[in-house]
């Protein structure tokens, strides 16, 4: 969902997403972690896309939203492994 988009049912560990993510962080196999412009997240770029290297799943959890519909949270650190960011 984006900012703009009202949830209006729980997520799930089923769906592609995040079940993929569930994997990951059971397995502890890296996940690559692209980013897209957006003004209002300090984490992501100003324009365009940028590639933020690998990271690890350290952990996942289904937790109440705002709209109070259930929400997948997942908890993710860089990989030493990772290599520098760069914009495309």
């Amino acid at each position: 969902l984006t900012s703009s988009q009202e949830q209006i049912e729980n997520q799930s560990f089923e769906n592609t997403g995040n079940r993929s993510l569930l994997v990951s962080c059971v397995t502890k196999r890296p996940v690559r972690v692209l980013r897209g412009a957006d003004r209002d997240n300090h984490f992501a770029p100003l324009s365009g896309y940028r590639y933020d290297g690998l990271y690890i799943v350290d952990s996942a959890a289904m937790k109440k939203g705002m709209a109070g519909y259930g929400m997948c949270f997942f908890e993710l650190t860089v990989s030493h492994h990772s290599i520098p960011t760069y914009v495309c």
